[in-house]
């Protein structure tokens, strides 16, 4: 199914806008209520388990304008991946923060290259996992409009295979090794 998308969530976009809207009042550590959505999202596994729970419906409402931009399913399977993300760090594409350096000026990436490939291969309720384990080893810092395109593209026939190209290139050509090498 086209949804007419073509280039990747920009901040000045509309459906960016509310989505990062979305993302901090989520993260509002002074409202009890987003305290508590976010701790339910986290636990969610898949689309069927965020679909239960009213972070989720937020998110489906605020985005609602955009209908057809994208689908609900892939909003349902962002929904907990973006409760794992504490702050928006739109410095680089989500790829690319996944090759910065563990510790600074060192060699070793926060995601392995092995972790890395079995990430591009994964699908459904394993790409999940694999995003929760990258966000952790992110600090819960990331892109969240990079993540979200991501997540709403992977499973589609045709923008899926170059988004992991575009994530191969945004990896490989961060990593510390590839600077040095540069």
């Amino acid at each position: 199914m086209d949804t007419g998308r073509k280039a990747p969530f920009r901040n000045e976009d509309a459906f960016a806008q509310a989505l990062l809207h979305w993302h901090a009042e989520l993260n509002d550590r002074n409202k009890p209520s987003s305290k508590s959505a976010r701790a339910r999202l986290r636990r969610c596994d898949d689309e069927l388990e965020a679909m239960s729970e009213r972070g989720s419906y937020w998110l489906l409402v605020s985005l609602r304008p955009s209908k057809g931009r994208v689908g609900e399913e892939a909003l349902l399977r962002l929904a907990p991946l973006l409760a794992w993300t504490e702050d928006h760090v739109g410095d680089a594409p989500f790829a690319g923060q996944l090759a910065a350096p563990r510790d600074a000026g060192g060699d070793m990436p926060r995601f392995s290259e092995l972790r890395f490939k079995r990430l591009l291969e994964s699908q459904g309720a394993e790409l999940l996992t694999n995003l929760r384990r990258a966000l952790q080893l992110l600090d819960r810092k990331a892109n969240v409009l990079s993540l979200a395109e991501a997540v709403c593209d992977w499973d589609d026939p045709e923008r899926g295979p170059p988004l992991r190209r575009r994530w191969a290139y945004d990896y490989y050509s961060r990593l510390p090794s590839a600077r040095a090498k540069a």
